[in-house]
C-alpha cells in the first residue's frame, strides 16, 4: 500500500509540475517534474516485472 501511494504521488506531482512548468515557462519546476514522472514510472515498472516473476 505505501509503494502504491508513493507512485501514485510521484507521478502525479511530476505531472502537474511539468503541466506547471509548460504553462509558466518554467524550465526548473519543468524539469524536475519530468524527474518525478521517470522515478514513478520506474517503480511501476518494477513492481510490473516483480508481478510477473511471481506468476511463472
Amino acid at each position: 500500500m505505501k509503494n502504491k501511494v508513493l507512485t501514485i504521488l510521484m507521478c502525479g506531482g511530476g505531472l502537474g509540475a511539468v503541466f506547471y512548468g509548460m504553462s509558466k515557462n518554467n524550465d526548473v519546476v519543468f524539469v524536475v517534474g519530468l524527474v518525478f514522472v521517470a522515478g514513478g514510472y520506474l517503480l511501476i515498472r518494477k513492481n510490473l516485472k516483480a508481478s510477473f516473476r511471481d506468476k511463472n
